[in-house]
């Protein structure tokens, strides 16, 4: 493997295509500066027919009902620093008092934000519903089984606010308040599991596994 020459930490920063700022994270017992991309804002809104090519649909805060699924998009669940993050909440229509299952992630909650990907891995067609979203339990398998699916976006994520840090102390912390908050809600049993792709429990500390059933 040939020696790839990097640019000194000076040149990065100067660099006028991005901005770029210093945050001190703590890696096992050291604390480490780190440079960071600052995320850009979510400025603009498209269509859902090209949602997934670098855009986001812009927020939607409702509840709807379809074969038996309610939804409640773009619920607002403030962590214990004030930031605010949003999740979808997929819930049978007709149980009270579910489980329910976790996915945790940066590659946008909606269902449709990478098209054609079900296409593209060859998913037999009508296996997946239409409430499924990237590398996630599908909602219309298992609300269907009596549970409850909540896609979450993470910080920086969609139109969840705050800076992007994953797998990072953060993820964990958010991961903990947001399965507090869930245990409280009128229709959850209090139990709750994780099946997020990016595995927030093993990457982030492990510091809420206490939480979950």
């Amino acid at each position: 493997m040939k020696n790839v020459k990097r640019p000194p930490i000076s040149e990065i920063l100067t660099d006028n295509k991005f901005e770029y700022e210093r945050i001190k994270e703590i890696f096992g017992n050291e604390e480490i500066e780190v440079i960071y991309k600052k995320s850009a804002d979510a400025t603009e809104y498209v269509d859902l027919e090209i949602v997934g090519w670098g855009f986001y649909q812009a927020l939607n805060q409702r509840t709807y009902a379809e074969n038996g699924i309610i939804c409640d998009q773009d619920v607002p669940v403030k962590m214990r620093d004030g930031v605010t993050i949003y999740i979808d909440i997929y819930r049978p229509e007709r149980l009270d008092k579910v489980p329910a299952i976790v996915s945790w992630g940066f590659y946008g909650k909606r269902p449709g934000d990478i098209p054609k990907t079900w296409q593209v891995l060859g998913v037999p067609p009508k296996t997946i519903s239409k409430m499924a979203k990237f590398e996630s339990p599908d909602p219309g398998y298992w609300v269907k089984q009596g549970y409850a699916v909540i896609n979450v976006d993470s910080r920086r994520t969609g139109n969840s606010v705050g800076k992007l840090r994953p797998w990072q102390k953060q993820d964990a912390e958010d991961g903990y308040d947001l399965i507090e908050w869930l245990a409280t809600q009128r229709w959850c049993s209090g139990k709750i599991a994780d099946l997020s792709k990016i595995n927030i429990v093993n990457l982030s500390g492990k510091i809420y596994i206490p939480l979950l059933r």
